[in-house]
């Protein structure tokens, strides 16, 4: 396991495609049907090699990838603060191939409190275009000890507000 996103966009295609293809096949194993195939974290758009092959094998099990338009808020943002290179010709080319591209991807609900979560959410909610495609993410977690462990500090606790909001679950 790479430490980090920066470490894993190091990785050989090679070896990310393997991994991307076992984690597929995991899932359907299991008997689930997954949507989507994740960037996590957006490792994928650090070279375009990764991004060809996160393609590639999201297009071989007619899954939809994380694809933003190059005009996003999120990959004007990525190119700004992590001087990411969103590689637009990649994106056109897996639009071509019937790809649908997000309009705008919010990778987090802001907010540390239950009402600031949904304050965030509903902001997000008003800032939606009609006849856009969009994603939201949210990480859920239960406010238990493990995932205490896992995520150092107290910013763990906003994976289980998420939980919450989108559970409608106000009870600590």
């Amino acid at each position: 396991m790479w430490k980090s996103a920066d470490d894993t966009a190091r990785a050989k295609v090679r070896e990310v495609e393997i991994e991307l293809r076992a984690q597929v096949k995991r899932n359907f194993d299991l008997g689930l049907r997954p949507s989507h195939l994740d960037t996590h974290m957006g490792v994928v758009y650090r070279r375009p090699e990764l991004l060809k092959v996160y393609v590639k094998v999201a297009v071989d099990y007619d899954l939809k990838p994380m694809l933003v338009r190059p005009s996003s808020k999120i990959a004007r943002r990525v190119v700004v603060e992590k001087k990411v290179i969103v590689p637009e010709r990649l994106i056109l080319e897996a639009e071509k191939l019937g790809v649908p591209l997000l309009d705008e991807l919010y990778t987090e609900i802001p907010g540390r409190s239950y009402q600031e979560k949904v304050k965030g959410f509903r902001f997000i909610l008003a800032d939606l275009r009609p006849r856009t495609v969009n994603q939201v993410i949210v990480h859920l977690g239960l406010n238990t000890e493990e995932l205490g462990a896992i995520i150092r500090g107290e910013r763990y606790i906003e994976r289980y507000l998420d939980y919450k909001l989108v559970t409608f679950s106000k009870g600590m």
